[in-house]
């Protein structure tokens, strides 16, 4: 496989226009989008995961995109809000737009956020893959004959992840943030299943606020985001198929440990769709040889009891 170079960075409250912002990166990030180019060239990177995006990030993305064009006119990119909304129902095939997301991360007024991912269409060692349901906000691209080949949604979010077993079983306990590393599955490819006894279920992740940290949710609460990319090595999809995840957990030891814990048994790190229409992750599902996961989990690891928290990730791979 050829050499791609994926860099993720969490700019904190990237997209805000607050006084500070504005003196520390300029109007619109202006400063921050020419040391972005800088870094980029200097680092060689193909593609940049952003966290902490906010909703207003808008003329942020295009002041980083107009100072990668200097470079590359194939710049792209895509932003998505981190959250499912409320009240849309718990099965992935609900979540088909970007009408069904919400930027907030938890059920109280707060904090509220997504992701971005910028990549360089004309690498030529991978392209990106078109989500299944365009539930991004969509791709920015420069103006005139868009670079081949032109995806309009490269992100969605983690919806699925495998099935824990409760306390009760002796295996594990979300609502106190005791998830012990080992835990009950039945990895088969075999797509969503729902209910006890399925080989996966929705995945829920915890709050942001305080005093709803004892619980975990499906909606309004901060979950990964993924995208997958096709490599140009490989005689079957198993091999050319790479799914990238990225997430951000929130602060606070419960809701840090469940966040990590439960981002290492998403879906995505074991089985993904391959790719039916052209282009398109909406096939049958198929194991792949790799995975690509990353995320700012607010966890110390210098702290032996969080190591646990991060053999989700261990494991899968």
């Amino acid at each position: 496989m050829a050499s791609i170079n994926i860099m993720f960075w969490n700019i904190q409250n990237f997209g805000s226009d607050s006084d500070y912002n504005k003196i520390t990166r300029g109007p619109a990030s202006t400063s921050l989008a020419q040391f972005i180019r800088k870094l980029i060239s200097v680092r060689n990177t193909d593609i940049l995961c952003v966290q902490e995006v906010l909703s207003t990030a808008g003329p942020h993305i295009e002041m980083v995109l107009h100072e990668l064009w200097k470079d590359d006119p194939t710049w792209c990119c895509d932003w998505i809000p981190g959250a499912v909304k409320h009240r849309v129902p718990e099965h992935p095939d609900a979540v088909t737009s970007v009408e069904h997301l919400t930027w907030a991360s938890g059920h109280l007024p707060g904090r509220s956020e997504g992701y971005a991912v910028f990549w360089r269409n004309g690498a030529g060692t991978f392209q990106m893959v078109q989500t299944q349901y365009p539930v991004s906000k969509g791709t920015m691209r420069k103006s005139g004959p868009a670079p081949a080949p032109a995806i309009d949604h490269v992100l969605g979010l983690s919806l699925v992840g495998r099935r824990v077993i409760p306390r009760e079983a002796g295996v594990a306990n979300i609502r106190s943030g005791e998830v012990a590393p080992s835990h009950l599955f039945s990895p088969a490819a075999g797509g969503y299943v729902a209910g006890t006894g399925g080989d996966w279920s929705v995945s829920r992740y915890p709050d942001v606020a305080a005093t709803l940290q004892e619980n975990v949710y499906w909606s309004s609460v901060r979950r990964p985001a993924r995208f997958v990319i096709q490599t140009a090595g490989g005689a079957h999809e198993s091999s050319k198929l790479v799914p990238v995840l990225f997430t951000h957990a929130p602060s606070g030891n419960i809701p840090a440990r469940q966040h990590t814990y439960l981002s290492g048994i998403a879906q995505e790190n074991y089985i993904i769709r391959s790719i039916g229409s052209p282009n398109t992750t909406n096939g049958p599902f198929i194991y792949h040889n790799t995975t690509i996961a990353e995320g700012d989990y607010n966890l110390d690891i210098t702290l032996e009891v969080n190591n646990d928290y991060y053999t989700s990730y261990r494991n899968a791979m």
